[in-house]
């Protein structure tokens, strides 16, 4: 019988060429409001001033070197919890550097994303049809804090599945709420072993624990004045049960026992769906052990970042992630992955299509009803993977990486 087929890294070509030609184009005119206008006709984003969020960001740094408050702050929208107060004492963060910062991010993502996939393998012109998709670009048009956490949780997990996967899950999940979801990757790695037992994980709980309390009242102020979308260039699985609720009118009360139902035949649908058997063990005897972390991780961000509530597109970064999982079923389960993919890609090219199709709609707020739908299956196609992960977890030899022919 013949063994796996062994993996040979390739150099991304396609994803190198079109990250180069896109820097070329956007990045010499950042800060001459030329830059904008490149996303703005070519993907149609609502693009705003250069680097927007990271200079809410900026300006926030400088007000908690200064002393001051920045939720007080009458000139910015400061939604970011205080956490981020930590990277204060770092004098280069700062308004005068925004272009710089802003245009080192985007390099940073796309040498990142090259690095990444050639690791990782995949199909290039599927993948850079994400990572060119206006979800992804819109947050490194307004450079985001999301492409940072990205950035960060990404290198770790290239290398670690131990105790610096947990430090970086916790001290990102202090900057941004939604990050905890990746605790699921490291429980994955680390559910055999003995880490009850050894002081420095309570430590590293404990010291979460402290810092998260001292900090909460920047989370509820960052939680007030954070920005609800719905219906614009936006995902999550509050949408429909908010707007039944705001449709007839309901009062709180009610909203909240729709969305608690609501919730609840979602989870009834993973449930059911983690019954057909979807072919896990595939990406759970995958090339590369990271292949299977990485999916954990950003299937839970989007998990997290759905629970939540309301969340920019550019949150759906996070499924770079599970692109190298989701294409290993390309030739033994093709209709897994063109059921993964196109739900993906559905998503992130969302904005795109709303305005193309407004015009025969009428408003772009009803192409987002389809999205809606496309969150909700995407919702559920990974929750029923990660469902069946767990459960094939007694079935699979003594490590869930071990080498060993793919099932028929």
């Amino acid at each position: 019988m013949m063994g796996k087929r062994k993996f040979k890294p390739r150099f991304p070509f396609l994803l190198v060429a079109c990250s180069l030609a896109f820097c070329g184009l956007y990045l010499p005119g950042k800060g001459k409001d030329k830059a904008c206008d490149i996303l703005n006709q070519a993907w149609r984003l609502d693009t705003r001033p250069d680097f927007i969020d990271l200079k809410v960001l900026l300006v926030g740094l400088e007000d908690f070197r200064a002393g001051k408050d920045p939720y007080a702050n009458a000139t910015i929208l400061f939604n970011y919890p205080m956490a981020w107060a930590a990277f204060s004492p770092l004098s280069m963060l700062n308004p005068e550097n925004l272009v710089f910062l802003g245009s080192l991010q985007i390099l940073a993502f796309f040498a990142f994303s090259c690095w990444f996939f050639a690791k990782m393998g995949g199909s290039q012109i599927l993948t850079a049809l994400i990572i060119f998709s206006p979800a992804v670009l819109l947050g490194l048009e307004r450079g985001n804090c999301d492409v940072l956490i990205f950035l960060g949780l990404g290198s770790v997990l290239m290398g670690s599945g131990g105790y610096a996967l947990l430090g970086i899950i916790l001290f990102t999940t202090l900057l941004k709420i939604y990050p905890a979801g990746c605790g699921l990757a490291w429980l994955h790695e680390n559910k055999d072993a003995a880490f009850w037992k050894q002081p420095r994980f309570y430590l590293l709980l404990v010291v979460f624990c402290v810092v998260f309390f001292t900090t909460f009242s920047g989370y509820l102020q960052a939680f007030k004045v954070t920005p609800r979308p719905i219906h614009h260039m936006s995902y999550g699985l509050a949408a429909w049960p908010t707007l039944v609720g705001n449709f007839f009118q309901l009062p709180l009360v009610a909203k909240g026992i729709l969305r608690a139902f609501f919730y609840a035949v979602i989870f009834l649908l993973v449930y059911l769906a983690s019954r057909l058997s979807p072919p896990a063990r595939i990406i759970l005897a995958s090339h590369d052990p990271r292949i299977p972390r990485f999916f954990f991780a950003g299937a839970g961000c989007f998990l997290a970042s759905n629970l939540i509530g309301y969340n920019w597109e550019y949150r759906l970064v996070f499924l770079l992630f599970c692109l190298p999982a989701i294409g290993l079923l390309r030739e033994r389960h093709a209709a897994w992955f063109a059921l993964g993919f196109s739900l993906i890609a559905s998503l992130c090219w969302q904005t795109f299509f709303a305005q193309v199709f407004s015009q025969w709609l009428g408003e772009t707020s009803r192409f987002y009803y389809l999205t809606d739908v496309a969150n909700i299956l995407l919702f559920v196609y990974l929750s029923s993977f990660l469902l069946s992960c767990w459960r094939h977890e007694g079935k699979q030899p003594a490590s869930w990486f071990a080498r060993q022919p793919l099932p028929s």
